[in-house]
């Protein structure tokens, strides 16, 4: 949704300057990791993932395929 707005308000003032603008990095980092000792185990592995490896490789872009899935499906139950 946050990306959408983006594309949005990019667009608009696109509108507005007459000039292309594009819509820059949107980056959306959650660390409040509520992890209860009996799932410790199971999310190691997921905390080591984020301490090894950039958040690039496990971020999308908004024109991830991802997305417009989503957004297709929202279009077609719109539509019923």
């Amino acid at each position: 949704a946050i990306t959408d707005l983006q594309r949005i308000i990019a667009d608009r003032i696109s509108q507005k300057i007459n000039q292309p603008v594009t819509v820059g990095r949107y980056v959306d980092i959650s660390d409040s990791l509520h992890i209860y000792g009996s799932y410790f185990a199971e999310a190691a592995g997921e905390v080591e993932k984020m301490r090894k490896s950039p958040f690039t490789e496990r971020a999308w872009n908004s024109n991830h395929p991802a997305f417009e899935m989503s957004d297709t499906k929202s279009k077609i139950q719109n539509s019923k």
